[in-house]
């Protein structure tokens, strides 16, 4: 049962939380729901618009020295990029007390590919999406057999495409996903924070104009995988020139409260509670005015969460502590 216990919450943290990081580092996260095409097919259907219930709250601390401009994303149309989205992530588990030794996960690499397809009068920008590769790399403690398998599922998601609209704030209005063929309910929260991370690209930036030094915070409330997740993230304005952006952020997460969740990856008729989670991070990102994608971004963010896990036929609630690294870059050119 200690085997099912931590693979488990490694599944749920790849998956969940060991992604999201990475799409709150680089940007935002508005509370939007995509479509997504459960059609397994490759090519594009026709969806309904969405409109977010809630976004990401933005509050000016500081507007900074002068002088100051508003902060604005103006891509043109047929502007193309191309980006490699990188995620590292080592972890100590201790079940009942007891630590299981520590080891590392390989890196989950995204290669994907971004073309603006149509920008508003009022600097909405609508593009289309797709992930040209999705793969793992480097060192890693897991045996070859589990390396294999995670590779053989993990590429199954290249192939994903999708159409998104984002406003020149930086603050996303719409997304459709559409999926490749042969996928199955495995992928389901890959599948999720993927179509994630193409609400996620661009820093929000606050309504009034700012110049170096100026700060501002966002936050909001996020569901990762059926968890519920307080989120604020401080953002700086390094420098600014020629269109070329410098921030450097600092993030904190925390779950409001014990969650029971339901996961897919637990085995049958286990339950699983969140009793407590807490995340920090900080790192720096280039954005390009003219472009959607970070130039480059790099974040390193701590977790340490705690969990309760009652076996099927059970009433005796067994604990897990899971303690975190992750290391998030992006590159795009």
């Amino acid at each position: 049962m200690k085997k099912s216990i931590v693979i488990t919450g490694i599944a749920f943290f790849i998956a969940g939380m060991g992604m999201k990081p990475l799409i709150v580092a680089n940007a935002k996260t508005p509370a939007v729901k995509p479509t997504i095409n459960t059609q397994q097919t490759n090519t594009p259907v026709n969806t309904p618009k969405i409109t977010p219930t809630a976004s990401s709250k933005v509050e000016l601390i500081s507007a900074g020295a002068e002088p100051r401009q508003e902060l604005r994303i103006k891509p043109v149309v047929g502007t193309r990029e191309l980006a490699d989205m990188k995620v590292n992530v080592d972890m100590v588990i201790s079940i009942e007390g007891k630590p299981s030794p520590a080891f590392k996960m390989p890196a989950t690499i995204m290669k994907t590919d971004v073309v603006v397809t149509k920008v508003e009068p009022n600097g909405d920008v609508h593009y289309e999406f797709s992930y040209k590769d999705v793969d793992i790399q480097g060192d890693t403690s897991l045996p070859p057999a589990a390396i294999s398998k995670m590779r053989g599922e993990i590429k199954k998601l290249t192939g994903m495409k999708g159409t998104a609209v984002v406003d020149s704030r930086g603050q996303t209005k719409q997304t459709n996903l559409t999926l490749p063929q042969g996928l199955d309910n495995s992928l389901n929260q890959y599948i999720d924070q993927f179509s994630n991370s193409m609400q996620q690209l661009s820093t929000p930036f606050p309504l009034e104009a700012v110049g170096v030094g100026a700060k501002w915070r966002t936050t909001e409330s996020v569901n990762v995988s059926g968890m519920t997740v307080n989120q604020s993230a401080l953002y700086e304005l390094v420098s600014i020139k020629d269109n070329l952006a410098t921030f450097n952020v600092t993030i904190e997460q925390q779950v409001p409260g014990q969650q029971k969740l339901n996961l897919p990856q637990a085995p049958a008729g286990v339950t699983m509670t969140v009793k407590s989670y807490d995340g920090k991070g900080q790192g720096q990102a280039q954005i390009n005015m003219n472009k959607l994608m970070p130039v480059s971004s790099n974040v390193s963010i701590t977790a340490n969460s705690l969990w309760g896990m009652t076996p099927a036929n059970s009433k005796k609630e067994i604990t897990m502590n899971q303690q975190m690294s992750i290391q998030m870059t992006i590159d795009s050119k």
